[in-house]
């Protein structure tokens, strides 16, 4: 039987998640009130920069993020069509080396992949990579050294994909951050780990290293 206390955190946890019924017209008509938003904002910005000066680059900018946070929003809540098929181990290992690398400027290596192939979506994963990639932007620009591990459990019917990084002698891998920025980071990789879990899959944050996280993907039978 559940102790008190783990008692108390089953039902915290549960009471922590809602099921809400999404309907997908009213999630595009909102996207497209919001797109038509901000192009009027762009507009009127691009009309008043003069007179804004300094501060014009700055609205942009905060502009750029608000869209950025809210595009994320959406794909977090927004339902999601899925068309899994095989896909080789050694082409997802690639895909993934590809959007970390736009985010890091260390050496880069990626381990022998098995040849094997996992049952996933090409786009969805794409995505999920790229906002991996988004999500521990701070630490991987950091890093002076990063690799990617591939292996293989037929048992447990799944491959792995672990991506370390080394920290520069003169760069702290941890950089510093406002909270703001932070949150989209941590919004971009629940989106991620939201795109992979559909798929089968999972990705953690393991402890050890300055960036230590693995992407597991169900194998093709």
């Amino acid at each position: 039987m559940l102790g008190t206390a783990q008692l108390k955190n089953s039902v915290k946890d549960r009471k922590s998640e809602y099921l809400v019924t999404l309907r997908p017209e009213v999630l595009s008509d909102a996207e497209h009130a919001f797109g038509n938003l901000f192009q009027r904002i762009h507009h009127v910005t691009r009309l008043a920069r003069e007179g804004l000066g300094a501060q014009a680059e700055r609205l942009t900018v905060a502009l750029d993020d608000l869209e950025g946070l809210l595009e994320l929003l959406f794909d977090y809540v927004s339902p999601v069509d899925l068309e899994v098929r095989p896909l080789n181990c050694g082409r997802v290992a690639e895909s993934l080396q590809a959007h970390i690398r736009t985010h890091a400027s260390g050496e880069f290596s990626v381990g022998v992949c098995p040849a094997v192939d996992v049952m996933a979506d090409p786009r969805a994963l794409s995505r999920g990579f790229h906002l991996l990639g988004k999500a521990r932007a701070r630490e991987l620009r950091g890093a002076s050294r990063i690799a990617i591990e591939v292996t293989h459990d037929r048992s447990a019917g799944r491959a792995e994909l672990l991506m370390s990084a080394q920290s520069g002698a003169d760069t702290a891998v941890q950089g510093n951050g406002s909270a703001g920025r932070m949150a989209e980071e941590n919004l971009a990789w629940e989106v991620a780990a939201r795109l992979i879990e559909l798929q089968g899959g999972e990705l953690r944050q393991l402890s050890g290293g300055a960036l230590t996280c693995s992407v597991a993907l169900p194998l093709a039978e």
